[in-house]
């Protein structure tokens, strides 16, 4: 299970307390503002879940993402392949998609641990690797994030290509998906606050 507070924080719910003499309620219970993330929670949980493993680093959130995202490559693979693949092809759409739409300014930078900086002679320099920490993500970054699963040649790999961008593309629009319907409920959520206030 995703941790409560984790939910609460990336969202911004809070549980609001009015004072007695002003007529308002008493308090929103963590129970309410669970239901009320969890009405909306089943408009887009692949975007929730990317939203949740991206911000609050929810290992959990991952694993489940990562189920989700392996049977939407498998399905990919089934309805347009037309040659054979192997198993580890899927993993390997499935890793790298997530990893792209997790890090959209680029990989993590193994020559800095992704800190922008690197010691040369006794003096902390900018690392000439990457961009404050980020590998910009190109055909062979992508390539060498795939090949970690599936080694193939270059020329299998542009095969495989269009279809990490096409999951790619399709947990991005998950994800500005779930954000857009959790930004409405928050506003309804608000406007309602206001009225009782």
């Amino acid at each position: 299970m995703i941790r409560i507070e984790k939910l609460l924080t990336k969202f911004g719910l809070t549980a609001v307390r009015y004072s007695e003499n002003t007529g308002g309620e008493t308090l929103q219970s963590v129970d309410e503002q669970l239901a009320a993330v969890g009405i909306v929670w089943h408009d887009a949980p692949v975007g929730f879940l990317l939203l949740m493993a991206e911000c609050n680093n929810d290992r959990h959130a991952l694993t489940e993402l990562m189920h989700l995202v392996f049977q939407q490559s498998a399905q990919l693979l089934t309805d347009n392949w037309r040659e054979f693949y192997p198993q580890q092809a899927v993993t390997a759409l499935c890793v790298t998609s997530v990893a792209m739409a997790m890090n959209q300014q680029g990989g993590h930078c193994p020559e800095c641990n992704g800190t922008g900086r690197v010691l040369r002679h006794r003096k902390t320099i900018k690392c000439q690797a990457c961009e404050q920490g980020g590998t910009p993500w190109t055909d062979e970054t992508m390539f060498a994030v795939f090949c970690e699963q599936l080694p193939v040649t270059v020329e299998r790999f542009k095969q495989y290509k269009s279809y990490i961008n096409s999951l790619v593309k399709w947990l991005l629009a998950q994800r500005t998906e779930a954000i857009l319907v959790m930004d409405k409920r928050i506003e309804e959520e608000k406007a309602e606050a206001m009225k009782v206030a």
